[in-house]
C-alpha cells in the first residue's frame, strides 16, 4: 500500500475462505432489506443508509467517532428492535441477505485470476 491509499487490490484465496479486495462500504437497503458490499468509491444505492463511518483518518482519531457507550447501546437497542423477527429467532429460518456489488465482485475475479493465473474463473455482467 501507497502513503496515499492507493495500491494493487490483494486476495487470500484459501481452500474454503477467501478474502474481499479494495476499500469497502456497506449499504443497508431500506429497513433491513439486505446489506450491500460494494467498493469505497462506487455510489451508494439510491435509497441505502451507510452503516460505516470513519474512525481514523490520515492517522488522526475523527472527532465525534466514538460516542458514550449509552449512545452505543441505545442504537443498538434500536436496530435490534427494528430487525424483523424471522432475523431474530435462536434457529432463524432464512439468513439476512448480505451481497456484494458487481464492481466488488468482478475486482475479486480479477484479483483470483492474476493470482491464480491456471484457475477457471468467468466474470459475468
Amino acid at each position: 500500500m501507497e502513503q496515499d491509499g492507493t495500491g494493487t487490490p490483494l486476495i487470500k484465496v484459501a481452500t474454503d475462505k477467501t478474502t474481499w479486495p479494495g476499500r469497502k462500504d456497506v449499504y443497508r437497503i431500506g429497513s433491513f432489506g439486505g446489506d450491500v458490499v460494494q467498493l469505497e468509491d462506487e455510489p451508494p444505492l439510491s435509497g441505502s443508509l451507510r452503516l460505516l463511518r470513519p474512525v481514523v483518518l490520515a492517522g488522526s482519531v475523527v472527532s465525534g467517532s466514538s460516542p458514550p457507550l449509552s449512545e452505543v447501546r441505545e442504537f443498538a437497542q434500536q436496530n435490534l428492535s427494528e430487525l424483523p423477527q424471522r432475523y431474530r429467532e435462536l434457529v432463524p429460518t432464512s439468513e439476512y441477505p448480505v451481497v456484494p456489488s458487481a464492481s466488488l465482485e468482478r475486482l475479486r475475479l480479477t484479483a483470483m485470476g492474476t493470482h491464480h493465473p491456471g484457475a477457471n474463473i468467468a466474470i459475468e455482467d
